[in-house]
């Protein structure tokens, strides 16, 4: 299962029942490849499919942090490069960082939290 997948699982499909209100609510993410579908491919599909997502967080109050050498791989849609994983972290209120060790995830969690 590739990163987006549970992604919209947890915020569309009721996978941890309803989200509380009132509450921090955050995902982390841990990769080191784009954020494609089930074919394992990025393209302009999985492009909007940030967009959609980011989306969802922001209407459910989650903040998306996204860790791993995967916020360095960039895609042009047309319009110059772009970091969609970054993207995806920044626009929800989230964050990012290229290392993925569990200070770093500590460090993210506590930020996001001040």
């Amino acid at each position: 299962m590739r990163p987006m997948q549970p992604i919209e699982q947890i915020m569309s499909n009721d996978f941890l029942n309803a989200f509380r209100s009132n509450v921090a609510k955050y995902i982390v993410v841990v990769t080191d490849a784009y954020p494609s579908g089930d074919d394992d491919q990025f393209n302009g599909a999985d492009y909007a499919k940030i967009g959609q997502l980011t989306t969802i967080a922001n209407n459910e109050g989650v903040k998306i942090i996204v860790v791993g050498t995967g916020v360095n791989l960039q895609f042009n849609p047309g319009s110059g490069n772009v970091y969609p994983w970054r993207e995806l972290a920044t626009n929800t209120g989230g964050s990012w960082n290229a290392t993925a060790s569990a200070a770093t995830i500590n460090a993210e969690l506590v930020a996001g939290c001040s």
